[in-house]
């Protein structure tokens, strides 16, 4: 069953700095996702724009699409509320901004690899390509088919 819905939760994970190092730390961030007129505009926005202008423009878009959060606690362990003067206060942290940007674009982009079954020709051309597909429709369960590890 597909749900449309313009609004989705997605995991963020910060490498926050901390004694020298870096901490990661998870929140889940709820977004809004944006029309494909609004990113289509925005992608032929970004191509010729520096990389510095690139992080600016999505960093523009962020208020418009992060509409609320979960998991985001202050020092002592109390939990922060979502609006607008928070996010503000959150996105000005360099390191939150990126991790907010990174899970976005990752979020309505997918997996950038083929999709669904595809998978490029055998080889060896179209003759192993016919023979692969036969010998891919096999009865073998989902069970039979699982990866099997040895110690």
């Amino acid at each position: 069953m597909f749900t449309l819905s313009d609004e989705f939760d997605w995991p963020v994970t910060v490498r926050a700095p901390k004694d020298g190092g870096f901490e990661e730390q998870t929140f889940t961030v709820r977004f809004r996702a944006i029309t494909s007129g609004r990113a289509k505009r925005l992608a032929e926005d970004l191509a010729p724009a520096a990389a510095r202008d690139q992080e600016r423009k999505l960093a523009d878009l962020l208020p418009d699409v992060v509409i609320g959060w979960r998991d985001v606690v202050d020092e002592d362990g109390a939990p922060i509320p979502f609006d607008a003067d928070a996010l503000e206060r959150i996105l000005d942290l360099p390191y939150v901004r990126v991790a907010v940007m990174a899970a976005y674009v990752q979020a309505i982009t997918g997996p950038m690899g083929p999709v669904g079954n595809s998978a490029p020709p055998p080889a060896d051309g179209p003759a192993a390509a016919s023979t692969a597909a036969s010998t891919t429709t096999s009865s073998k369960t989902p069970a039979d088919s699982a990866p099997t590890t040895t110690h």
